[in-house]
């Protein structure tokens, strides 16, 4: 047992002896080299991680830019699907629809209007509360709130009805305004409550 323990002791000091007396170190070469490959690996290592983090960003955007055009769709079909069918003046259809907005009456019979704003945003708006001077309804138009788009904004819209029915055909573009894509989408509205004479 002593034997053995003296045996390794001796081969500890034997290797303790030499790391002493080597000295030499690394080469400059050897250190270029180390870097180099070093920075081979890291720079694979970045050009991985940046593509799947690209792919990552366009999943994402595309995503949030779905979920928004989902829910506009939504909205505008439960407003356009009730619109009824009450004459809004003498000799005029109950709805008008034109290349950006849509005139008509909502489910409780006031007169609205559906529209895009200048910053994008979906709105409605009621004449006849303008008109009577209710300033509030003038600066808060906007129907859904800014936190609802995923900073998403409305490119485009329109409406456009189709000829001797009673739908109307929604055409969106949405932006999103971090990676600037682009999301297109379309809808055929089918308004329950008019014939295809109601509309103008």
């Amino acid at each position: 047992m002593n034997t053995n323990l003296a045996k390794i002791q001796n081969i500890k000091s034997i290797i303790l002896n030499r790391v002493k007396k080597n000295k030499k170190g690394f080469t400059l070469i050897e250190l270029i080299v180390s870097f180099v490959l070093i920075g081979i690996l890291m720079a694979t290592a970045a050009t991985v991680f940046s593509g799947a983090y690209r792919v990552h960003i366009r999943i994402k955007s595309f995503t949030n830019s779905q979920m928004v055009a989902d829910i506009l769709k939504e909205t505008i079909e439960g407003e356009l699907t009730h619109a009824r069918a009450k004459k809004v003046d003498k000799d005029e259809g109950a709805i008008k629809v034109s290349e950006s907005e849509v005139s008509y009456l909502n489910k409780e019979g006031i007169k609205t209007r559906l529209y895009v704003s200048s910053e994008g945003y979906l709105c409605l708006s009621y004449p006849e509360a303008e008109i009577e001077g209710d300033e509030s309804n003038v600066d808060n138009n906007q129907y859904l709130g800014t936190n609802v788009y995923l900073k998403n904004k409305i490119t485009k819209i329109q409406f456009s009805h189709v000829p001797d029915t009673n739908y109307i055909r929604l055409d969106m573009e949405l932006k999103d305004q971090v990676t600037g894509s682009v999301y297109k989408t379309k809808e055929i509205i089918e308004c329950y409550n008019l014939t295809k004479e109601s509309f103008r």
